[in-house]
């Protein structure tokens, strides 16, 4: 879910970052617009991975080619948080509809990542997942009007790509949940890439405290007290 499949939508449809008032490179422009990213983070409190805007890791080889930006999860946030901000204060995207979609898109997925990464790890409440279907559908809403207004005005060749696939899924599975009337649903964030990193680092640290010839059984065996003890609140202060 966190990858940046999600924010190139909103990244393809806004040319004007290459407007900036910075000289007349590309190179330039994309320096200023760093240093732009870099002081939204700072003010965040945030520290990005990335740390300089190329055409190469933004995936621009033309503007007739769609991008194939590559970047960790924390970045993407930080990238779309600043990309709402940087549109939401520049109003030259309101003399284009497209451009004003992809913001709406871009706010949609924005409001739904921080939603589901800052309330419970594990559970929703219906009220928080309804909330969070809301703003899944109309991401699908906006992004596909993106698509085919770039389609129809032969802009560059917008992508709906797998991501956009999956989250439809996502949003089918949560209808199915509401549906059922559950009071405890799973958060849709548990399946994200970050969460199996972190199961995969807890699970390294309990099986460096076992034997070699017993790792196996002795891990699995630890991982399922540390359950037990997270299940009910009993969790030691270092895992």
């Amino acid at each position: 879910m966190m990858t940046s499949s999600i924010s190139t939508p909103f990244i393809s449809t806004h040319p004007y970052m290459v407007h900036l008032q910075a000289g007349s490179s590309i190179p330039q422009k994309l320096q200023t617009a760093y240093t732009m990213f870099k002081a939204f983070c700072k003010h965040s409190r945030a520290t990005p991975f990335v740390k300089s805007f190329t055409r190469d890791n933004l995936g621009w080889d033309s503007f007739a080619k769609y991008p194939e930006a590559s970047f960790k999860g924390s970045d993407v946030k930080l990238l779309l948080g600043f990309l709402v901000d940087f549109m939401y204060h520049d109003e030259t995207h309101q003399v284009n509809q497209i451009c004003c979609d992809a913001l709406d898109a871009a706010r949609c997925m924005d409001d739904f990542l921080r939603l589901v990464f800052t309330v419970d790890r594990i559970f929703l409440s219906r009220e928080e997942l309804s909330a969070a279907l809301n703003l899944l559908l109309m991401w699908h809403a906006k992004t596909h009007v993106c698509a085919r207004g770039c389609f129809d005005q032969r802009l560059v060749f917008f992508n709906l790509t797998p991501k956009f696939h999956y989250l439809q899924h996502v949003s089918d599975d949560i209808k199915k949940q509401l549906d059922a009337e559950l009071t405890e649903i799973l958060n849709p964030g548990l399946y994200a890439t970050q969460m199996a990193e972190d199961y995969i680092g807890k699970s390294c640290r309990i099986a460096k405290t076992t034997h070699p010839c017993t790792a196996v059984r002795r891990t699995g065996q630890k991982w399922l007290v540390f359950c037990r003890q997270w299940w009910i609140n009993d969790l030691p202060k270092k895992v």
